[in-house]
């Protein structure tokens, strides 16, 4: 999927899979606590739907956290399971993309539901909450002077 959307020209960003040494298993968010301020760079959040999604407690947060954030969860049906009731939410809200029968067809059909997704007006919103405290602090200094003077 993400070999597919990068060559058409989205950019696709996937936490790092890093292994512990000992259980040679993924641990933690594997986003370097970066997990909100990539969430907000997000136009769109692509929920493969599968056993191990089902399971995932990095899933269900990355998940939840786009619905928090009004960021399209757009859900992709990778094979049969029963999800838990928070996780099948999001198979309610919009009808899921299927690529279990025809894998060219449903990757035409992403392509086709991100292409429709709005890019987020304000990516960051630390910086653009920094460029208003800025602009208030030049405006407090202006508005100063201009008291100073006319006094």
């Amino acid at each position: 999927i993400g070999e597919r959307l990068e060559r058409i020209g989205h950019t696709v960003v996937v936490p790092r899979q890093d292994p512990t040494p000992a259980t040679g298993q993924a641990e933690g968010d594997n986003w370097g606590g970066r997990l909100l301020e990539v969430m907000w760079a997000t136009d769109a959040v692509i929920f493969v739907v599968s056993a191990a999604a089902a399971t995932s407690e990095q899933v269900h947060r990355e998940v939840h956290l786009a619905g928090a954030e009004r960021t399209p969860v757009i859900p992709v049906l990778a094979g049969p399971v029963d999800l838990p009731d928070d996780l099948a939410y999001y198979l309610q809200r919009q009808v899921p993309v299927d690529l279990r029968r025809d894998m060219a067809a449903g990757l035409s059909q992403l392509q086709g539901r991100l292409d429709d997704v709005h890019p987020k007006r304000v990516a960051r919103p630390w910086q653009l909450a920094r460029r208003v405290l800025g602009a208030s602090a030049v405006f407090l200094v202006v508005a100063t002077l201009a008291l100073l003077v006319l006094s």
